[in-house]
């Protein structure tokens, strides 16, 4: 029976708060409008204050095709190591260089800095006299995590507006394949100077024994990996090694290009960030805080009403 009675009382009192919206229908109404215009006011604000506004920009650089690199692979490394061991080390290096000078905020921020396209943006951080490299410095340029794990190939770039981030990437990656082709070349002309070098140290000492020719005979394996002292090949064989390095630095500096590796990339369109992501549900939230805050105006108003008498 007690069950009974407080499901009637139940009843009643949802009927008695009914009746009281419809009696307050007009607060009600007038303070949920309010709330929804303030929103739009603030929503419209904010979308289009362009000054505070961030864009997200997400970039996947995918790994070059190994057979881009083998031309040289084997002209280069034959003659000292083995020469599968190195395709994949040439390659390696190719790979970590790149994303080494890609995900460098020095290099992002000279280039930015030279770039006569991003002027608006230069002109932006002037006036709030921040420097470029502090700009992009507070995370606004790193790696995709996963859990912790960085991925090497993805990236995330932040912006303000007025930078065209998506042309800006784009010319960015091209600056940077080229400077990643250079630093490629610096290595090679390095490793090949440095068996120059070891050639001729060599070719002086087989000299001063009077070692012209091969004094024992060895193996084409044992050649190209170095077993042995190589004063016993004899000046001539060491004199011929020295200029064929000599065409290998010639053929370095002058075959390998910025064309010679096919870069392919995806640079997702520009978007606003996160908190701009979520702007067009700020007046669906308000009109349902509106709701709620008139409804317990009207309560507390009714409360009072019913202690006035």
């Amino acid at each position: 029976m007690r069950k009974i009675n407080t499901k009637i009382n139940d009843e009643i009192n949802f009927l008695d708060l009914f009746r009281l919206i419809l009696k307050e229908k007009i607060l009600l109404i007038s303070i949920t409008t309010f709330c929804l215009i303030l929103s739009l006011i603030l929503y419209s604000y904010l979308k289009n204050n362009k000054g505070n506004e961030l864009h997200q920009i997400n970039i996947k650089i995918e790994e070059p095709d190994i057979n881009a690199l083998l031309t040289f692979q084997n002209s280069v490394v034959y003659q000292y190591v083995d020469i599968y061991k190195n395709k994949l080390q040439l390659r390696q290096k190719y790979i970590d260089t790149f994303h080494t000078n890609f995900s460098s905020v020095n290099l992002l921020s000279n280039f930015i800095d030279a770039r006569k396209e991003s002027e608006n943006f230069k002109k932006f951080l002037r006036e709030k006299n921040v420097e470029i490299s502090t700009y992009f410095n507070e995370k606004r340029f790193l790696n995709v995590l996963v859990g912790y794990t960085k991925i090497q190939n993805e990236y995330i770039l932040l912006f303000h507006y007025s930078l065209d981030g998506k042309n800006l990437i784009k010319d960015y990656i091209q600056f940077i394949k080229e400077k990643t082709i250079n630093d490629l070349k610096v290595f090679l002309i390095s490793y090949l100077e440095l068996n120059k070098k070891l050639y001729q140290e060599d070719l002086k000492m087989a000299e001063e024994l009077g070692i012209e020719k091969p004094y024992l005979a060895f193996t084409a394996n044992e050649v190209r990996k170095n077993t042995f002292d190589k004063i016993f090949l004899g000046s001539k064989y060491l004199q011929n090694r020295i200029e064929y390095i000599d065409n290998l630095i010639f053929k370095v500096n002058n075959d390998i290009n910025k064309d010679i590796i096919n870069l392919n990339f995806f640079i997702s369109n520009a978007e606003p960030y996160k908190f701009y992501k979520g702007l067009e549900y700020l007046p669906l939230l308000a009109l349902i805080f509106g709701f709620f805050l008139s409804l317990m105006i009207i309560l507390i108003k009714n409360v009072f009403i019913k202690i006035s008498k």
